[in-house]
């Protein structure tokens, strides 16, 4: 398979090779393209992929998907954040157990899925938080010409996508490491 994740690698250096990527496919989400890679079930394949266990991701990002589908970002609303939960239940489970057959993770994913529930509401709290702090920053700036306010919102705009990285790591790795 792809396993690039091996049990020689420090579990740090695991928590965060597997966050980072996660982080990366969870951009997708709200900051960048927006291409349905941050879908729980492709996210946890993803990630599950990474630690040579794509079938924990699939099961993991098919139980998310399936429990959270009806929560879509329609206007303002912030939906919970569904992709961490699912990234954060496949790195541990990968970590945790790597050659446990997925008949018999069935124990391991219901603790690892309840422990990373509150992920969901973490990531929707440092979204709604990202998104109000940058529209005052971006209005802020009205009187100045156009090329200045295009500037300016540009700047924002890179600025929350690494607050989201940011936001999206470390929720990551400490529900990853909380699970473990």
């Amino acid at each position: 398979g792809l396993k690039v994740m091996t049990a020689s690698l420090p579990f740090i250096a695991q928590v965060a090779i597997l966050s980072g990527v996660g982080a990366l496919v969870a951009l997708d989400r709200r900051a960048v393209l927006q291409g349905m890679v941050s879908r729980p079930i492709v996210a946890a394949i993803i990630v599950g992929s990474l630690g040579g266990r794509p079938d924990i991701g699939l099961l993991a990002g098919l139980a998310i998907e399936l429990l959270w589908i009806d929560r879509i970002a329609i206007g303002a609303y912030v939906p919970p954040d569904d992709t961490a939960v699912a990234i954060s239940i496949t790195s541990s489970i990968v970590i945790a157990y790597p050659d446990l057959p997925i008949l018999s993770t069935f124990h391991v994913f219901s603790v690892a899925a309840l422990v990373c529930l509150p992920a969901a509401y973490l990531g929707q709290i440092s979204e709604t938080a990202i998104r109000r702090g940058s529209v005052p920053a971006m209005i802020a700036d009205s009187s100045k010409d156009v090329h200045e306010l295009i500037a300016g919102i540009e700047r924002q705009v890179l600025k929350n996508i690494g607050y989201y990285f940011a936001s999206y790591f470390i929720i990551i790795a400490a529900f990853t490491f909380i699970s473990y």
